[in-house]
């Protein structure tokens, strides 16, 4: 009998290539946090949403020209992980989300639940199960408040209000889809997922 020692090891050079991929990666998910930590500067929450918009804003296609980085694959992942990276962050500062941001902050929850990444999909789902703690009653009570019951005349801050919750809704609905999609998945994962589609649905 013969043993097989062929085990399939990546040649040296692979290797090689594997850890510089990883380090440009790196650097690149570094600069970018850099350039939001600019935008974060003294906490305040105009500089916060500052930042979320530019968060939301970042593409591969855009990122030379914002950051001045190159190679498109590398560019993605230092995006998808500065974005994993600020959301840890406001999870440990609740009380600094807004409206306004959850607006911003959905659709990229909702492109973070695409990734390949376990923990990107963790994060995503625990972002929005707390979005919807804070916001969903804001935004149910909002939108079923009886014309009659609200203020007479123009009440230019309810308006305001009724526009976000709206917007809200619409993008927590795009969620539920994304979720829907998901809610099958096996282990941890699937049941973080079902978790997070329950707290939506108690919304839209």
């Amino acid at each position: 009998m013969t043993l097989k020692t062929d085990l399939s090891v990546p040649a040296p050079e692979n290797l090689l290539q594997c850890s510089a991929t990883f380090n440009t990666i790196m650097s690149q998910r570094l600069e970018t946090l850099k350039v939001l930590h600019t935008r974060w500067d003294d906490g305040s929450v105009h500089n916060i949403k500052s930042t979320i918009d530019l968060l939301s804003s970042l593409t591969p296609s855009n990122m030379s020209s914002v950051i001045g980085m190159v190679g498109h694959s590398t560019v993605n992942c230092s995006v998808s992980g500065a974005r994993i990276d600020l959301i840890k962050i406001l999870l440990l500062r609740p009380k600094i989300l807004t409206l306004d941001m959850c607006c911003t902050l959905l659709p990229i929850l909702n492109e973070l639940l695409f990734e390949v990444f376990q923990d990107y999909i963790l994060t995503s789902c625990q972002m929005i199960r707390l979005l919807c703690k804070i916001f969903g009653h804001v935004i149910v009570d909002t939108l079923t408040v009886p014309e009659s019951v609200a203020s007479p005349g123009l009440d230019i801050a309810r308006e305001e209000r009724m526009a976000k919750c709206i917007v809200c809704r619409d993008l927590f609905g795009n969620v539920a889809m994304t979720l829907d999609s998901l809610k099958d998945l096996r282990g941890r994962l699937g049941l973080e997922v079902r978790d997070t589609l329950k707290h939506v649905h108690g919304i839209c």
